[in-house]
């Protein structure tokens, strides 16, 4: 269809304007000053795609399309079925007499035996038709096809090997290792090492390689038959095609990553918090699992707690310290350690690698003392203008003003006009 026309027009009493083009025209009257225009929109084609969830049935799926012009429920869809190999279009999901609406984008369809068919969804507003097509195999109903490849053993796994329980609609026979491959990250130095079973159930058993996901899929080349010598999905290479369950395959041993304080350091408080990160989500983390290193203190603290900090297995975990024990007068510090024990293992059962000496407190509950009070004479005009006070330790941040300090015996009416800190 050609581009849009616009034309303009400025007048100053009543007019007729005509719009044209060869693909569609308008004509507007009225009065007064101001524009017209008109333009020639396209219907655009669904975008169709086909897959067959087992044998015998198809299920076909397409984009919404929008209305050129007025509402979007004028958009109706209509889908037909033919076999690949010769086209004689057949109306499905009970499109003939009644279209799909504008919002029903999907169906179910049972083609007649198994083979390749081709849907073709046609988009129709107004007298404008638009369409699109895909293309799926479907495995014939009355032929032997797979039922599941599931799992037979548990996942994620750190085992050495992987075995799949193979099931098929009936008894067949010609199924080898030859029938299988092996895909994803996991299939890296993996190898398909034997096929066991009769009737409709076969055991598929490879080696473990790489971590990752480890998926066991059959791939159809019609050496697999029923005991009436009818191949798998019916004649026809790849109708019979199945994917598998995969493994999440994990032999990496997990890590402490991090034991970082949760509170304020130095500290005069308790309980001390530290949160331990994980290289990945852990179970089996216990109190017994880490150590304190405490110095400089009256008494020894006590590892009260190590607790998950969301559904297990999980990365990270809270660990609480109490110092109720702790008497006198303190300055010291507090660490807490993880070491390297197997009770600690990930999903897959990898037991812990490796230890790791946390972050310490500094836990003080002595109070700073008045070393010296200096009085000065700065300016050197004879009088007193600057007293220093020396404490035994460094103070935190003064904010206090003036306050609590206040001048006595001041000769000549002197006052108190600031305190601030000189270096720590």
């Amino acid at each position: 269809m050609r581009s849009p026309h616009r034309l303009v027009a400025v007048v100053g009493g009543a007019f007729a304007l005509l719009l044209s083009s060869t693909a569609a025209w308008g004509y507007v009257t009225g009065g007064g000053s101001g524009t017209g225009s008109a333009a020639v929109g396209t219907l655009a084609a669904p975008s169709v795609s086909a897959r067959s969830p087992g044998p015998g049935v198809a299920e076909i799926a397409w984009t919404a399309v929008p209305a050129p012009t007025g509402a979007a429920a004028e958009v109706t869809f209509v889908v037909e079925r033919a076999r690949s190999a010769g086209p004689s279009w057949t109306f499905v999901c009970g499109t003939g007499t009644t279209p799909k609406a504008h919002d029903e984008l999907s169906c179910a369809d049972a083609p007649p035996g198994g083979g390749e068919y081709v849907y073709r969804v046609t988009a129709r507003f107004r007298t404008w038709t638009s369409s699109g097509e895909g293309t799926v195999d479907v495995a014939d109903p009355s032929a032997p096809y797979v039922v599941s490849i599931a799992l037979a053993g548990s996942s994620p796994t750190n085992a050495s090997s992987a075995s799949w329980t193979v099931v098929y609609s009936e008894a067949v026979t010609g199924v080898d290792a030859s029938d299988f491959v092996l895909s994803g990250a996991g299939a890296a130095g993996a190898t398909l090492s034997g096929v066991s079973g009769s009737g409709d159930t076969y055991t598929v058993v490879s080696s473990i390689g790489a971590d990752g996901l480890l998926r066991l899929d059959l791939v159809d080349d019609d050496s697999i038959r029923d005991l009436a010598g009818t191949p798998l999905g019916g004649p026809g290479t790849g109708n019979g095609d199945f994917e598998g369950e995969a493994y999440l395959v994990d032999r990496t041993a997990p890590t402490v990553a991090s034991i970082a304080r949760a509170g304020p350091s130095p500290t005069n408080a308790g309980p001390l918090v530290w949160t331990v990160t994980f290289s990945e989500p852990v179970s089996g983390v216990h109190p017994s699992d880490f150590s304190l290193l405490a110095s400089g203190l009256s008494g020894p603290p006590t590892l009260v707690s190590v607790t998950p900090s969301g559904p297990v297995p999980t990365a990270a975990w809270t660990a609480s310290a109490s110092v109720a024990g702790v008497t006198g007068t303190n300055a010291g510090s507090v660490r807490l350690d993880l070491a390297s024990v197997g009770v600690i293992t990930d999903a897959a059962g990898n037991g812990l690698a490796g230890s790791l000496a946390g972050e310490a407190y500094a836990y003080d509950t002595t109070r700073p003392s008045l070393v010296s009070l200096v009085v000065l004479d700065v300016d050197r005009d004879g009088r007193v203008d600057r007293v220093e006070a020396t404490f035994d330790e460094p103070l935190g941040p003064y904010t206090a003003g003036t306050s609590p300090w206040t001048l006595a015996s001041v000769p000549s009416g002197g006052t108190l006009s600031s305190v601030s800190p000189s270096g720590t």
